[in-house]
């Protein structure tokens, strides 16, 4: 069964930041390489780079808190 490539996007510019970043470990953590290839971004640093692997991706877990995240 081919792997699935995930976007696991942390990080970002809110006040939230380190809390995200902390989120994206664990999350990283707990998903099962042997299924899925996860690459990670940073939204703050590798939106260029991310928008260049999109259409490599296969789905993408937003881990981003604060104001650019879940608050909105």
């Amino acid at each position: 069964m081919k792997k699935l490539t995930i976007a696991l996007l942390s990080g970002g510019i809110s006040t939230e930041r380190q809390v995200s970043l902390s989120s994206g470990d664990q999350v990283y953590a707990a998903l099962d390489k042997k299924k899925y290839r996860v690459v990670r971004y940073d939204p703050k640093t590798d939106l260029g780079r991310l928008v260049a692997d999109a259409p490599h991706m296969d789905a993408a877990l937003i881990i981003l808190h604060g104001p650019c995240g879940e608050d909105g």
